[in-house]
């Protein structure tokens, strides 16, 4: 997956669609017949996002998130590390976009991500360095 934002080198954009088209051809009879969600259905985001650089900005052009920053051991807030979070009032019906902005995106770099299935839940983790 590129996290990058475009070709501008101090962004990166996180795509989450609502849905995957017909991208690999006809889907299977079966997906016609798939549950749908319901009215009680809700979407819980939590991304914990770690830079080398400082952190500029982290919005969403669409969605309300919520941004806190990590305090370091001396109690300030850290200016490379911050946990973004969103909930959804109902199911998902537009697609979640991220935006982060930061220094040294650019510079190299590992992702790891974990995943864990607790009762259907999964967990991603990005790191960034």
């Amino acid at each position: 997956m590129t996290l990058m934002n475009d070709h501008d080198r101090d962004f990166l954009r996180f795509y989450l669609p609502v849905a995957v088209g017909h991208r690999f051809g006809t889907p299977p009879e079966a997906l016609n017949e798939a549950a749908i969600p319901g009215a009680q259905t809700r979407l819980r985001i939590k991304i914990d996002v770690q830079t080398s650089g400082t952190i500029r900005n982290i919005t969403s052009p669409t969605h309300t998130i919520k941004v806190e920053k990590y305090n370091t051991n001396l109690g300030r807030s850290s200016r490379r590390r911050a946990t973004v979070s969103f909930r959804s009032n109902t199911f998902l019906t537009d697609d979640f976009v991220l935006l982060l902005q930061a220094d040294e995106l650019d510079a190299p770099r590992c992702f790891a991500q974990i995943y864990k299935d607790p009762r259907n839940k999964i967990t991603t983790h990005w790191l960034y360095s």
